[in-house]
Order: C-alpha cells, then sequence, then structure tokens
C-alpha cells in the first residue's frame, strides 16, 4: 500500500506518513510522486513498470495509476474463473468496479476507457487499461508474496 501523502502548500513539498512520522519528498513534481513512492515501497514493482515503459511508452500514465491500484489492494480474482470473470477491479472513487474477462483468450474490461476504445495499445496490439495493468501487477507478484 502506498503511504499517505499530502501536498503541503506553505512548505511548497510533497510529505507522506511512514512509521507514524511525517517525511518530506526531495522537490519534485506532481507526477514525480507516485514513481518515487513505488520505488520506496515497491522496488520490484517499480522496475516493472519502468520496463513496460521502455517498451511502450505512450502507457505510462497507464501503468503508473494500475500500479497504485494494486498497491491499494483494489483487486479482487475469484478462486475459479465464472463464465470468463477473472478478475473485478474497484474503482478508484470506491463506487463501482470494474469486470475483466477472458473472452477466449482476449482479456475485456468493462471501463469506459477499454468499451471505447480509449484505452491504448501496447506495441503487440493488445489494449490496456489501468483496471488491467492492476490485474496483471496482482498475477505477477501473486506467487512471490
Amino acid at each position: 500500500m502506498l503511504p499517505d501523502t499530502k501536498y503541503n502548500r506553505t512548505l511548497k513539498q510533497y510529505q507522506y506518513t511512514k512509521n507514524g512520522e511525517v517525511e518530506t519528498l526531495p522537490s519534485m513534481k506532481r507526477d514525480e510522486v507516485i514513481p518515487y513512492l513505488i520505488r520506496l515501497t515497491h522496488p520490484e514493482l517499480h522496475e516493472m513498470v519502468k520496463r513496460g515503459i521502455e517498451n511502450n511508452p505512450h502507457m505510462e500514465a497507464t501503468l503508473w495509476r494500475g500500479a497504485m491500484m494494486f498497491l491499494d489492494e483494489k483487486v479482487y480474482r475469484p478462486t475459479l474463473p465464472i463464465n470468463g470473470l477473472i478478475g473485478q477491479i474497484e474503482s478508484s472513487k470506491g463506487d463501482n468496479s470494474y469486470d475483466i474477462d477472458n473472452d477466449n483468450g482476449y482479456i475485456t474490461c468493462s471501463c469506459y476507457h477499454w468499451k471505447n476504445m480509449q484505452a491504448p495499445l501496447t506495441s503487440q496490439g493488445r489494449r490496456v487499461c489501468k483496471h488491467i495493468a492492476a490485474l496483471t501487477f496482482d498475477l505477477h507478484f501473486e506467487e512471490r508474496f
């Protein structure tokens, strides 16, 4: 899980809580905070995301968001696939969940971006939204922790 992070407007710096103590992040831009925190808390996931970005630079935001959802434990996988359902991802607002299905080997998501063909394509032509990315990370780390 990512540490609770806030922007301190007075100090103009990001701060997070670690073991009950407030830590200040080095001066950085907003879009650098999440990768920095993931590197601190889960270096192997950070490397996996970086490799994905090297192969698919246009998917950077999607991969970081998927990593955040994975670390925030928003992924649910049924013990056995049910009618193709292989996972559900809780929405970032917590008011909904999105189904990830295996449709004869083709992974689909019920989210708006995937259904409306707005989720980016990998270099292999596979459409990946942040929900599919989160499930992929969950599957990858399942046996290791």
